[in-house]
């Protein structure tokens, strides 16, 4: 059973066809929001960071939304593997209430947050070869609003804005990226959305990280985050979901992600029509996924979800066995696409990327 299917946008499949992939080639590596469904990509996000890139020493970015920003800081640790591992298990072994508000929610994300930074806030901050970038949405219009009912008005603007078009979200909400040193690894001035940067320091790294995390109507907004226009801070996964961007640069983009498909903002998922990536801005990606054979063979026949909390329900247990197996079995993906890359079967792999 192959495990993994691999799809390259042109560019990064002409390279990977003629010289395979290695670390030097990779510029960047992108993470997308999607909760629980990141135990599926554990493994493979873990060798990513901590093995196959661990002795690059060329600029590299990593830039994720809302859980996939917190996989990504693991990755400007000292010891990526070791923070992602924590990451997984302060994830997945949270136990929470009956009914769990906005306030229990938001702490316990911030507590996931500091296990993985733990006392390394220095050296993400000053990394001498990756950049982290975490992207956020600052609530525009209704969404700027504290009062509960005018945001529920604001949200429902926001997904009305969205069927009209991408573009539209910028009336609902700004993309704010919090980055360490050196440019954007996207060119901001040619995506569809505008784009604001800010500073990553040690008074904005965790709320920063809890903004790019706070899933509307469960969690509690970021409020004037320092160094950062002052505002609301919500979910990445609002401007920037799968994230799809108009990447810098001549080298391969690492996406490794849960889904076939890549989609732009978090209410794309509703649309009754495919707004999938377009191929141009995957042109220097290649997107690493579960094939539909792995998926298949997992328990239950699907990928974690946020409706685990549901299926499961106060049966906490059966739910941090579940996520456990999931996360465990991930790390076939990882063994998988490190044999490929080691043979140089990878270049017998690859697929062209297509919406």
């Amino acid at each position: 059973m192959n495990r993994l299917t691999l799809r390259a946008g042109k560019e990064a499949y002409e390279k990977i066809k003629k010289d395979g992939l290695t670390p030097e080639m990779v510029t960047g590596v992108v993470a997308a929001a999607g909760g629980p469904k990141w135990f599926t990509t554990y493994g493979l996000v873990r060798y990513i960071i901590g093995e196959f890139l661990e002795d690059a020493h060329h600029p590299l970015h990593f830039l994720g939304a809302s859980v996939g920003s917190w996989q990504m800081t693991a990755a400007m640790t000292s010891h990526p593997m070791r923070a992602i591992d924590r990451l997984q298990q302060a994830y997945s072994t949270t136990i929470y209430s009956d009914k769990p508000d906005e306030k229990e929610i938001s702490l316990a994300c911030q507590k996931m947050i500091e296990h993985v930074i733990l006392d390394e806030s220095e050296h993400i901050l000053s990394h001498p070869s990756r950049c982290l970038q975490v992207v956020t949405a600052r609530g525009r219009g209704l969404l700027s609003h504290s009062n509960q009912v005018l945001r529920g008005l604001g949200f429902g603007a926001a997904f009305i804005s969205n069927i009209v078009g991408r573009r539209y979200m910028a009336m609902a909400a700004d993309r704010v990226v919090f980055k360490t040193k050196g440019d954007l690894m996207f060119q901001s001035e040619k995506d569809i959305l505008p784009t604001k940067e800010v500073d990553l320091t040690a008074d904005n790294l965790v709320p920063a990280l809890r903004a790019s995390g706070t899933i509307p109507y469960m969690m509690d907004a970021i409020n004037d985050i320092p160094v950062a226009p002052r505002g609301y801070y919500w979910d990445g996964g609002m401007t920037d979901y799968h994230i799809s961007l108009p990447y810098r640069g001549d080298g391969i983009v690492l996406h490794p992600h849960f889904l076939n498909k890549v989609l732009p903002g978090w209410f794309d998922k509703k649309l009754p029509w495919n707004r999938s990536a377009h191929e141009s801005l995957m042109s220097k990606v290649l997107l690493i996924t579960p094939s539909e054979a792995y998926i298949e063979s997992l328990p239950r026949k699907q990928i974690s979800d946020m409706k685990d909390f549901k299926h499961f329900g106060q049966a906490q247990d059966r739910r941090i066995a579940y996520w456990s197996e999931i996360s465990s079995r991930s790390l076939e993906l990882g063994e998988e696409l490190s044999d490929l890359i080691r043979s140089g079967q990878i270049v017998d792999r690859i697929e062209p990327y297509t919406r």
